[in-house]
């Protein structure tokens, strides 16, 4: 197991290891044995305090903790960094503390208070890796990917020396005890010892094999150096720099201490799947535990579960996986939970489509302050490096609420926003609907700076090491942007469909897109690198393995891992039976991956790419009228090590696990969370009939909803194509189907406008050479951000014909299409067998089209209500006998009907000549009802 770092006592009896298996272990200097063994979750360094007492591990779970080196009880917790800690370390006595985080920035606390004192940001655009203090406190040594190690004054913050010899970026640097020497390790695998005060390279340790070393300490007397590997931690003897003791750590000898190896007890892995039911795993064999009824939502420190959806009261509850019981519950929220979070403190905070957020005691489930002001869905929450709450929601607001009492404090309301976080300086960063990003300032939440560019939505934002923004949208392109003026950088353009990014250790980008390709690019020039090209679909995610390679997992149903720095293709993982929509690295060296509609998760060797064991679900088929084909995975996580696959329980409730014989439990509806969609949805149920198209605009809304709020919580996505084909005869609805799904885009944001333009050929053809595609292009337009309807489609190119001017206006609409694919929704409609034939003419057309819409005949009964709707519309009511004669004639209608009939247009032509036969009638009686319609009114009206 990856051993992080190591740290000699100040006496150097001891010493101190931290590990990727979540502990810090004490060892004694002389025999390798272990002494003391401290469980420290997601710990990624440790250190002893200048008189040995105690120890400071820092943690990415953004925690900086000390122990008593002694006994292993932890004395203090610091929670002051919001981003996720790479390392921390004493100096001045114990009295202060440096930490490094995430945004590679080195922090100067005050150990007592946890005030922070200073801010180190060295190293220019590359940022700082690690940090630590010279003995007396007067230096601080920090590390960088610019291959450096650098020594500053810890008091005014100015550089004094810079270390240059590294080949690669340089992990970790500590100083020996008198002050005067530095040793540094790299992952050019050498570790280097340095005069202090010269800056000059005084020797270089080999002996890792090809493992990079994370970090090294001298001893106490300066004698003897340790370092740390991947797998194991080496003593030497820097005077003859030669090899004085090796602790290996190599499970198969059996003449050596071992330590930070995986426990014997398996992990396990938690799944939430749409059938309603969150499952558990064994991390080793992929054996099934208990299932129980519900949907995980954040798994507690201690093991216990936040779990959702147990009744329809949209109460949340605490599963006790260990003893198999259910509670507290938490009841409020008055509508679906979107996503929760544990406080500083200890307390839950959740958020809601009920439009608000609460705070809830985590032991006893007593509900706390409602945090209330929103007016629409709470779509997302972060906690600010203060302790505020940071949320923002439909209504397109961020607002910002005290943690410890839920007071309201500013609103900004800068747009729909899709995602937010804070800089390390504190302020907020936001990307929205708009196409811009925003910088807010995090006391008053007013905005300090626009960043304008994008053309279509911005999906992503980060902060580089360097303060600059990079921003990733669905106009195909990255940007970086100075964040002070918001003044843009260069812009990263190379990929045809919308792109996502992280930010790789030695500072270049890496970026993955949904036209199945990723990308490595230079942070500083924007200049592209190596195109990591094989997936055969959109790119869901991507992220880094601990050996430095790329994994990405895609649509296509297939993992592949790369070489970050050719970019070469090394395994591809197959085996899934759909798109893989997610992945996470185990603590057991695994990839764990899953798909939406495949029931099982699968286990494969980080390595080799290896298949595993196979997670298997036992579901049945979807319920009727869902967009999924097979009952998936929603997500998964690996549990805390707290809670082993061996102590989980099954649920003491009824029904715990699930019976095969049982229909599946049909997933919760989409919630009417986006303003408007409600009204919408009930104008489209209210039409008479289309009882197929109602259900196929039901199963379009579903998998749009589902996007959005993916995109919302950052969560990879599939593009949804907008484009439709209707097929039906006339007057059957298509046009009012076609405005209600505009309107339905424009709520669910994935259009600005939802606006409605029709057109037909005399619109989009010319009768001159020239005049076709400027009228094509004047059309789309008028409909950008919108629906452009297009009428019997296939007139463009009558019967088949070799149309010139016709064939130009459909690749001038193919290409725009293509260049407006996130702004643009085409809508063809006609008659069923000649639009098969008008789509299937073109492959453009073909790609770009492939859901289809029947509008069928409206029935008698369906033709009469239509008529009666008219006559309710214009005041007017049948008398007695009308109603019966409506029956008869309609009927007569549809019997004659031919291929051709015009469904609700006939019931017009039919509404009008009736109007014309009370017209006459009143003329003769002008005392009589004007607004009743009597039998004699009803007379049979030619077929149109």
């Amino acid at each position: 197991m990856t051993v992080h770092s190591a740290d000699f006592s100040p006496d150097g009896s001891r010493i101190v290891t931290a590990s990727r298996d979540d502990t810090a272990r004490v060892w004694d200097a002389e025999t390798a044995k272990e002494i003391m063994v401290i469980d420290v979750s997601y710990v990624a360094s440790a250190a002893f305090s200048p008189d040995g007492t105690r120890i400071v591990t820092a943690s990415t779970d953004n925690i900086a903790r000390v122990w008593d080196a002694a006994t292993g009880a932890q004395i203090a917790v610091s929670r002051g960094c919001q981003i996720s800690l790479s390392c921390a370390a004493f100096g001045f006595n114990g009295t202060r503390a440096v930490t490094v985080s995430a945004d590679r920035i080195a922090r100067i606390w005050d150990a007592a208070t946890g005030k922070e004192i200073a801010v180190l940001r060295g190293h220019g655009e590359f940022g700082v890796r690690s940090a630590g203090f010279s003995p007396d406190g007067t230096r601080i040594v920090t590390t960088s990917l610019d291959e450096t190690a650098r020594v500053w004054d810890a008091t005014t913050v100015t550089e004094i020396a810079v270390l240059r010899g590294h080949e690669d970026l340089v992990q970790s640097a500590a100083f020996s005890h008198d002050g005067t020497r530095i040793v540094t390790t790299s992952i050019d695998n050498t570790a280097r010892i340095w005069d202090a005060a010269t800056a000059r390279e005084i020797a270089v340790l080999r002996g890792h094999g090809e493992f990079a070393m994370h970090s090294a300490a001298f001893s106490p007397d300066g004698t003897r150096v340790v370092t740390a590997a991947y797998g194991d931690a080496r003593i030497w003897n820097v005077d003859s720099r030669t090899l004085a003791r090796q602790r290996s750590e190599t499970v198969n000898s059996s003449n050596v201490s071992t330590g930070h190896t995986r426990q014997t007890a398996a992990r396990c892995i938690l799944s939430s799947h749409w059938d309603g039911w969150s499952r558990f795993w064994n991390a080793e064999s992929g054996a099934a535990g208990p299932s129980w009824r519900g949907r995980a939502v954040l798994p507690l420190p201690d093991g216990r579960i936040l779990g959702a959806g147990l009744g329809g009261d949209h109460a949340l509850s605490i599963w006790d996986v260990r003893r198999g019981t259910i509670g507290p519950v938490l009841r409020g929220h008055t509508d679906s939970t979107n996503g929760a979070l544990l406080m500083p403190d200890g307390r839950i905070l959740s958020w809601s489509g009920d439009r608000t957020l609460r705070l809830w005691d985590s032991e006893t489930g007593r509900a706390g302050p409602v945090l209330q002001g929103h007016t629409s869905s709470v779509n997302g929450a972060l906690l600010m490096q203060d302790g505020r709450i940071l949320s923002w929601s439909g209504d397109e607001t961020l607002r910002l609420w005290d943690g410890r009492t839920g007071a309201a404090g500013p609103t900004a309301p800068p747009g729909w926003v899709y995602g937010a976080l804070v800089t390390p300086e504190g302020d907020i960063l936001s990307w929205h609907q708009d196409h811009t990003l925003r910088l807010s300032d995090s006391k008053t939440a007013a905005c300090k700076t626009i960043f304008r560019g994008h053309t279509d939505m911005v999906r992503q934002g980060l902060v580089m090491p360097d303060g600059r923004i990079l921003s990733c949208s669905n106009d195909h392109t990255l940007r970086l942007w100075d964040s002070e003026t918001g003044e843009p950088g260069p812009v990263l353009s190379g990929h045809t469909d919308w792109v996502e990014a992280l930010l790789m250790p030695d500072g270049r980008i890496l970026s993955w897109s949904g036209d199945g390709t990723l990308r490595l690019w230079d942070s500083r020039t924007g200049r592209a690198g190596s195109v990591l090209s094989g997936h055969t679909a959109g790119v869901g995610g991507a992220q880094l393995l601990p050996d430095g390679r790329i994994l990405s997992w895609s649509f296509d149903s297939t993992l592949r891992i790369w070489d970050s720095q050719t970019g070469a293709s090394g395994p591809v993982l197959h085996g899934h039976g759909d798109g893989v929509t997610g992945a996470l690295l185990t603590s057991n060296g695994r990839i764990l991956s899953w798909g939406w509609e495949d029931a099982n998760l699968r286990l494969w060797s980080a390595t080799t790419g290896e298949a595993g064991p196979i997670l298997r679900s036992e579901v049945g088929p979807p319920p009727e009228g869902s967009f999924l084909k097979v009952l998936g995975v929603l997500n998964a996580v690996e549990m805390p090590e707290v809670i082993e696959f061996s102590a989980l329980r099954p649920t003491e409730a009824p029904s715990a696990r699930p019976k095969l014989t049982e229909p599946p439990i049909q997933p919760e509806p989409a919630v009417q969370e986006f303003p408007g969609l409600t009204k919408a949805m009930a104008e489209l149920r209210g039409l008479v009939g289309l009882s197929g198209v109602k259900s196929e605009v039901r199963k379009l809304v579903n998998l749009a909803q589902l996007q959005v709020r993916r995109r919302q919580k950052g969560l990879p996505v599939s593009p949804v194509s907008l484009h439709l084909v209707f097929t039906g005869n006339p007057g059957t609805g298509k046009t009012t189907v076609a405005r209600l799904i505009g309107r339905i885009y424009a709520v669910l944001g994935l259009l600005a406008k939802g606006h409605l333009i029709e057109a037909d050929r005399g619109k989009l053809v010319g009768t001159h050479l020239g005049q076709t595609a400027p009228k094509v292009q004047e059309m789309v337009k008028n409909a950008l951000d919108g629906v452009l309807f297009i009428d019997e489609a296939y007139s463009l190119v009558p019967g088949g014909q070799q149309d010139q001017y016709g064939q130009e206006a459909i690749d001038t609409l193919v290409k725009e299409m293509e260049d407006n694919r996130e702004r643009l929704a085409v809508v063809v409609a006609g008659y069923p067998e000649r639009m098969r034939r008008f789509i299937d003419s073109n492959p453009g057309l073909k790609t770009r089209f492939m859901r289809y819409i029947e509008f069928e005949d409206y029935e008698p009964k369906e033709l009469a209500q239509i008529f009666l709707k008219m006559c309710a519309d214009h005041g007017d009511r049948l008398g007695p006998g009308s109603e019966e004669r409506l029956r008869e004639l309609v009927a007569d209608l549809y019997r004659r009907r031919g291929p051709d009939f015009g469904n609700a247009r006939e019931m017009r032509n039919l509404f009008d000549q009736v109007r014309e036969r009370q017209a006459e009638r009143l003329a003769v009686h002008p005392d009589a009802d004007p607004t009743l319609i009597i039998a004699d009114d009803l007379v049979d009206v030619p077929m149109g």
